[in-house]
Parts: structure tokens; C-alpha cells; sequence
């Protein structure tokens, strides 16, 4: 006589612990992958965004010139160093009615984000210091002489001099090119910077 054997009651296959781990391991390197993909994107916007703002500023100042035969300083018989700050947007943007008075507005940066960066920060509105996307405003070396020559901030050499009446920078990430070159005559402090004359 034959035994039937009794059906067993059927078993749902799930995932082994090993299958779940592999898994998640993939999901973490994927993961890792395209955060770092991401953060490459995003310097990559903030040099370009600094680039453009270079641009923009170096712009206004030569059409400031171009309207009064003059740079947006006082009088003046040696370059001149600024920032983007609030005085000096104030002159670009028609606010200053001595240094401009026809008030013509020169420039229109965008409000910076909330961190503060990137854009025009005004607390109580209106005009503000304009950034860079590092949160530092962006620096200039104006010709007040006009002879057309500057001297070159990230060599601090008379020799190496930029051949233009303004120049404009933005110390970059690391937000060390603010001024001129380190004691150690290194240029190295500038190699992120961004520039209007590279």
C-alpha cells in the first residue's frame, strides 16, 4: 500500500538577510554616487554664477565710464581698491546723486538666496552689499590714474600688470585671494579664485 503524502501548506519565499544587505549596500553606493555628482553641479553653478556677476559688475563700470568719462570714484591719483558694498552699489545703481548724478541705474543684481549668498543682501531692503555665491562681496582695483594699467592682485608685480581700467574678482571658495599676495610670493591662494582678466 502506497502513502500519500499530505500536502504541505504552501511557503512564502521572502528575502534572505544576505539579499536584503546586498541590496541595501547597491542603494548606499548609488546613493554616494550621485551626491557627490550632485555637489560637482552645484560648484560648478555657484563658479558660473560668480563668473556671470564678474561679468556684470566689470560691465557696469564701463558704462559708467562710457556716461561720465570718469570711474564711479571720488577723485583719485592712484588705483583704487573697493568692495561691492553698499556706498559703492549705491553709485552703480543711481542712488548716489553726487557721483551720479543723472542717476542712472548700471546694474540689477538679483535679491541673494536666504543663506545670504549670491545676490544683492539689503536687510532692511533697498540697496545692499552684493555678493559673491560664497557670501563675500566681490572685490575690484580701479584705475585712478587712468593710465589703463592695473597691478595684477594675484601676482602683487608691478611687471605682471592687467592692462584695463577695472578689475574684478571674487575670492572663490576658499575665499582666500581677498587682497594682495601671501608674504610667501606664493599665487597658490588664487587658483579658485574668479577673475575679469583670465
Amino acid at each position: 500500500m502506497k502513502i500519500k503524502k499530505l500536502p504541505q501548506p504552501f511557503r512564502k519565499r521572502g528575502f534572505t538577510l544576505i539579499e536584503l544587505l546586498v541590496v541595501i549596500m547597491i542603494i548606499g553606493v548609488l546613493a554616494g554616487l550621485s551626491f557627490g555628482a550632485l555637489t560637482a553641479v552645484k560648484k560648478l553653478g555657484e563658479k558660473t554664477k560668480a563668473k556671470n556677476d564678474v561679468a556684470q559688475i566689470k560691465m557696469a563700470v564701463a558704462n559708467y565710464f562710457n556716461d561720465y568719462n570718469k570711474y564711479p570714484i571720488p577723485k583719485a591719483g592712484s588705483d583704487v581698491d573697493l568692495e561691492t558694498d553698499r556706498s559703492f552699489m549705491a553709485v552703480l545703481m543711481g542712488e548716489d546723486k553726487e557721483l551720479n548724478p543723472r542717476e542712472n541705474n548700471y546694474i540689477q543684481p538679483k535679491p541673494a538666496n536666504s543663506a545670504g549668498k549670491g545676490g544683492m543682501v539689503s536687510p532692511g531692503g533697498g540697496i545692499g552689499e552684493y555678493v559673491d555665491p560664497w557670501g563675500q562681496p566681490f572685490q575690484l582695483r580701479i584705475d585712478g590714474d587712468y593710465d589703463e594699467r592695473l597691478k595684477n592682485p594675484n601676482t602683487g608685480s608691478q611687471t605682471k600688470q592687467i592692462f584695463a581700467g577695472v578689475a574684478v574678482w571674487s575670492s572663490g571658495p576658499d575665499q582666500d585671494g581677498k587682497g594682495e599676495m601671501g608674504a610667501s610670493g606664493s599665487t597658490d591662494l588664487w587658483k579658485d579664485s574668479i577673475t575679469s582678466w583670465e
